[in-house]
């Protein structure tokens, strides 16, 4: 148990950007649970970026979340099937729905 604790704990020593790297870098030579663990997290994630963002974030932010996420995802296949196909469903719905967004502010200007 310990483990997947340990491997879903990112190194706050790191700026915030560098720590989004290292997760990409690493997150294949963590245990299983904590793989699955992590596309879960992404999945409840990229929902909220859609759904229910955070204040003040832009369509672009928005975007490059999803794509690190996709990246993130993308090391860690072959962990769960089941996970995985959720995960790129919902990134796809995310990505339809920013694009609608971006297509709406596109059009009021």
């Amino acid at each position: 148990m310990f483990q997947i604790v340990k491997d879903c704990t990112d190194d706050k020593s790191l700026s915030k950007h560098a720590q989004k790297e290292q997760q990409v870098l690493t997150a294949a030579s963590k245990c299983r649970a904590a793989r699955a663990l992590k596309i879960a997290d992404k999945i409840c994630n990229i929902r909220d970026i859609a759904g229910n963002p955070p204040k003040g974030w832009t369509v672009e932010r928005k975007e490059r979340y999803l794509d690190w996420a996709e990246k993130v995802v993308n090391e860690l296949k072959g962990t769960s099937p089941n996970l995985e196909a959720n995960f790129f469903a919902e990134l796809s719905k995310s990505m339809d729905k920013l694009n609608k967004e971006k297509d709406k502010k596109a059009n009021a200007v």
